[in-house]
């Protein structure tokens, strides 16, 4: 794939949380990624003897190392340019220009979650493409944000503003990385932080693309639905049930449902706003 940003990824596991130091790590180092008491270095290149380093330093128990191609961590696809609706979804490597109709937020994914190729994000893109020829949200929340491709989607589509949060550093560090390519980085705030505490953020949008625990307790927070869209997604079938249930009891209307393979998204209208 030529272009593409890393051949492969070595993806080390560590015991014990701490951010990476980029001056012990080198140049190699793609991102870090701290997860129920664990710390993941992804690298470019081999880097043993500096994850040693590092470990050491850091207090940390190397446990494992794994290699894989870059492809196999973006589901064995290989990142290519998609359209989802009016929005042409292109890696800085495949650059394509929009048709007439069509508006274009490149992005370089690096290890976060939201290229494009996944079902619940071409699906939620596709969907934002419908809502604004129908609506037009001025400000958007994205929760879990990923690369920040839907939070981009939004405002290429015409959206004034949008918060953006994940919390995980170098995801929201993707994020900006993805606003500052398309040319919205003043239009935009890029958040390190749960999500929880961003619930209350005045938007007219939602986007909610996020695991299942966590949209559980999202919607027992009464300032979520204090606006007038919302945007649900990366829901498993066996999940589906309850949440559209809370939803519905929360006095939301169910504007659109689609499934995409095992994956589920709503679209969800307050009519109180």
């Amino acid at each position: 794939m030529p272009g593409k940003p890393y051949d492969k990824l070595y993806i080390y596991e560590l015991l014990g949380e701490a951010y990476a130091d980029r001056e012990l790590l080198g140049a190699a180092l793609v991102a870090d990624w701290i997860e129920s008491g664990y710390t993941f270095l992804f690298m470019s290149a081999a880097s043993g003897p500096a994850v040693e380093r590092f470990a050491k330093q850091a207090g940390l128990e190397l446990r494992s190392e794994t290699v894989i191609n870059y492809e196999d961590w973006e589901a064995g696809q290989e990142l290519r340019t998609v359209r989802a609706g009016r929005v042409l979804l292109c890696p800085s490597w495949d650059m394509q220009d929009p048709g007439p109709d069509e508006v274009r937020v490149v992005m370089e994914p690096g290890v976060a979650f939201g290229s494009g190729n996944h079902p619940t994000t071409g699906r939620c893109v596709r969907v934002l493409s419908e809502l604004f020829e129908r609506d037009r949200p001025e400000a958007v929340l994205d929760l879990g944000c990923g690369t920040g491709v839907l939070c981009a989607s939004a405002l290429a589509l015409g959206a004034a503003s949008a918060t953006a949060v994940d919390n995980q550093r170098a995801t929201a560090d993707t994020a900006r990385r993805t606003l500052d390519l398309n040319g919205f980085a003043h239009r935009a705030q890029v958040f390190h932080g749960d999500a929880r505490d961003f619930a209350h953020t005045p938007a007219d949008l939602l986007c909610c693309n996020i695991f299942y625990s966590v949209i559980v307790e999202l919607i027992e927070i009464p300032a979520l639905f204090e606006r007038r869209w919302m945007l649900f997604s990366g829901l498993f079938a066996k999940h589906i049930d309850e949440i559209h249930g809370k939803l519905r009891a929360k006095g939301l209307e169910t504007v659109q449902h689609h499934t995409d393979d095992r994956w589920n998204t709503l679209l969800m209208r307050n009519p109180d706003y």
